[in-house]
Order: structure tokens, then sequence, then C-alpha cells
């Protein structure tokens, strides 16, 4: 019996061990994938304004020669974003332009170039179309840059005037070819060097405006009814959700279930026989062998054992 005992404790042990791994498995495989948080942006009703400044080789320059670049950054929440456009737009003036616009519905993008000079008063014209959240100005300082640029053009033209020269005083094929080679570089250079002035002129002349509209709706109050009727259907959902979610856990431990259940077959199968054999041993019946009478062959059977006769107890005389 205390072997019994033991055998069935053990089984159930290693039975409770299967299921503890295999709901553990289960939920490792249900467990959605988390996403780490993104960063945030800037805060909301900020102001920035900063200056670099580009060192000029030489010495310095007097503030009403300097070559600034302005940009800037700025972000309204507007009752409606088609009313907000038209009102940026129309407050460009002639000559200034859209570099990008995007969005619709309840937000929109869009840069613009506007002559530096007016900056100032085009950021007014455009402030009542909302309330401000963000605003960024940037200046970059290009005096040293456009300084460099215009000494290397100076520099170029003299030289191409110089080869020129050369070429009309030329005689020698060879001189010829490689005065023509030397202006050819050289009139390469100058081009390049005068669209990087241009592009500069650009920048400096026509500062770049980065403009943020976002609509912001309004949501009108909810009634008591709507909000029972909100409620009944939270609730719905939530009913429905959950049996889907057991549903796809039943889909999920669908293998281990199996497993499980053959483990537990067999731990049945295991327990009954060795029950079986316990009785057969505390019953005391000896198994004999009944044989067939032609063939010799049977199968065990069991066969009673006599009891002991009963003894009449003793006659005493008295």
């Amino acid at each position: 019996m205390p072997t019994e005992v033991m055998l069935m404790k053990k089984l159930w042990l290693i039975l409770a061990v299967v299921l503890i791994a295999a709901f553990a498995l289960v939920g490792c495989a249900a467990r959605p994938e988390t996403s780490l948080p993104s960063n945030p942006g800037t805060n909301a009703g900020s102001s920035n304004d900063s200056v670099t400044t580009d060192p000029l080789p030489g010495g310095n320059v007097a503030g009403e020669d300097r070559k600034i670049v302005y940009e800037i950054d700025a972000s309204y929440r507007v009752a409606s974003t088609t009313d907000a456009l038209a009102v940026v737009k129309n407050a460009m003036a002639e000559g200034e332009w859209t570099d990008y616009e995007s969005g619709g519905g309840s937000y929109a993008y869009l840069t613009v170039r506007i002559r530096t000079e007016r900056l100032d008063a085009f950021l007014a014209a455009i402030a009542p179309i909302g309330e401000r959240t963000q605003y960024e100005k940037r200046s970059v300082d290009v005096t040293g840059s456009y300084a460099d640029l215009e000494s290397r053009l100076a520099m170029r033209e003299a030289e191409y005037a110089s080869l020129a020269d050369l070429l009309e005083r030329a005689t020698d094929f060879s001189e010829i070819l490689a005065v023509n080679t030397r202006m050819r570089e050289v009139e390469a250079e100058i081009d390049s060097i005068k669209r990087a002035l241009a592009s500069y002129d650009a920048r400096i002349d026509y500062s770049t405006v980065r403009i943020s509209l976002y609509a912001e709706s309004v949501d009108p109050p909810v009634s008591f009814g709507q909000q029972i009727d909100e409620a009944s259907k939270s609730g719905w959902n939530a009913f429905v959700g959950f049996f889907r979610a057991v549903a796809v856990g039943i889909a999920i431990s669908y293998p281990f279930l199996i497993v499980i259940a053959a483990i537990v077959a067999v731990v049945i199968v295991i327990i009954v026989i060795v029950r079986r054999k316990n009785k057969n041993k505390q019953s005391g019946i000896p198994v004999l062998q009944q044989q067939d009478p032609q063939t010799g062959n049977g199968n065990p059977i069991p066969q009673p054992v006599p009891l002991p006769e009963k003894r009449k107890p003793p006659k005493y005389k008295f």
C-alpha cells in the first residue's frame, strides 16, 4: 500500500510539472510584443531664437553688410486648416512662393519663401489664424563663406582674363592647347562659384518659413442616453473580446493539450494496472492454469481457496 501511494504521488507530480510548463509556453507565445515609446517633440507654446555666426577671415564686417540666412518653424492650432491656408497664402507678396505643401482634413503643412525685409510683417499678418503653439527662429551668419566665394571668383576671373590675353599672343600649337585646357577648367570653377553665390543670395534675400497647422475639433456634450449606449457597446465588445481571446488561447494551446491528454491517459492506465495487482495480492487467490483438453493451452483463472473447517466446541461433563 505505501508503494502504491508513493507511485501515485510521483505520477501526479510529473503531471503537474508538465501542465505548468505547457501553460508557461502558451503564455509566452500569446504575449504581445511591446514597443518602446517614441521621443517627445518640442513643447507646446515654446519659442526659440538661435544665431550661428560664420567667422569671416580678414576682420569684422559692418552690420549692414553681413549675410544672414533666416529659417522659421511655427505651429498653429486653428479652427479650420482650409481657412488658415487661405490666410497664409493671401499674406504672401508678389515674388514670394510656396516650396512645399501637404496635408488634408485636420492637418496641413507648408513651406514658404518670404522676403527677409518683410519677414516680421508676414508673421504678424498670419497671427490671427489661431493659437501659435510652437515657434523657432534660426539665424545663420554666412558672411565669411560668402566673402570667401567672392574672393575666389575674383581670382578666377582675373586668371581667365590673363589666359585669354595669353591665348591671343600664343603661336605654338602645344601652348595654345594648354591654355585652352586651363581656360575650360577655370571657366568651370567660375560657374560653380557663381551657382554657390546665387544659392546664398536666394537664401539670404528670401527666408524659409515652415508652418504646421492643426485643427482642434470640439466634441459636443454627451447626453445620458448616449453614455448608456456607449457603455452597452463597450460591455458587449469586452464580452465578445473575452471569448475571442479564449478561442485564440485554445487554438494556440491545442498541440500542448494533445500531449497532455496522452500523458494523462498513460498515467490512468498505469494507476489501474497497479491497483489491480495490489487487489489480487490482498485477496490471496492463487492463479491456476486452465488447459484446453485438446491443445493443452489455456488462460489462468482464479481458483477458490478452500475455507478451513469449523471445529465444534468440546463438550464438558459436570
